[in-house]
């Protein structure tokens, strides 16, 4: 059995975006363009032998606050009707971006948590299933629309159909030179 796996996952920052409603929350999202980044969070996910415990740091400090990271992880068990007795499980993220400032962070937790613990249980995912359930907890939690999808897609990114990855559709702009990203964050800003 793997024990330990990690994953980059790129930020992105939406430059404009309209909310699609829908009841299923897999079709449910925004239609827009934006842009992923270099940076983002590489999550580590690691079971080791233990008593059913779930910890997530972030940036190396044990985070309570990241609800993201445990509601996807409670989808996963769900889903999956997983049972970590005999485990702990350690999720550490490693950003090097502002939370809650409006570049995709939340998306990028709940999609490094979905490509790795699945796997660590012995569940064999597509990355668009992956990517379904890091969209799913976005909606749930209600902290993104669209940035799962356009981290997964990656580049100068245009949202044509809202959704899910499965579900979108999605297409980019090809760049014949690099293009930078300047920003300056002055506070958090609930998005």
């Amino acid at each position: 059995m793997i024990s330990k796996l990690s994953v980059f996952v790129p930020c992105h920052i939406t430059g404009f975006f309209e909310i699609v409603g829908n009841d299923d929350p897999l079709l449910k999202g925004s239609r827009g363009a934006g842009v992923a980044l270099d940076s983002g969070v590489v999550t580590t996910c690691e079971v080791r032998s233990g008593s059913g415990n779930v910890f997530v740091r972030v940036n190396g400090e044990f985070n309570r606050l990241n609800t993201i990271t445990g509601k996807a992880v409670d989808l996963i068990v769900d889903m999956f009707d997983l049972s970590f007795d005999g485990f702990d499980v350690f999720i550490d993220h490693d950003v090097d971006l502002p939370i809650g400032a409006g570049f995709g962070t939340s998306a990028a937790f709940s999609l490094g948590v979905s490509l790795t613990l699945p796997s660590l249980f012995g569940v064999n995912l597509s990355f668009k299933r992956a990517g379904d359930i890091a969209h799913l907890v976005e909606i749930y939690s209600s902290s993104g629309l669209g940035d799962v999808a356009g981290e997964m897609f990656g580049g100068c990114v245009m949202r044509l159909r809202e959704g899910s990855p499965t579900n979108a559709l999605l297409d980019k702009i090809l760049l014949s030179q690099p293009i930078y990203v300047i920003t300056k964050t002055l506070s958090s800003l609930e998005t």
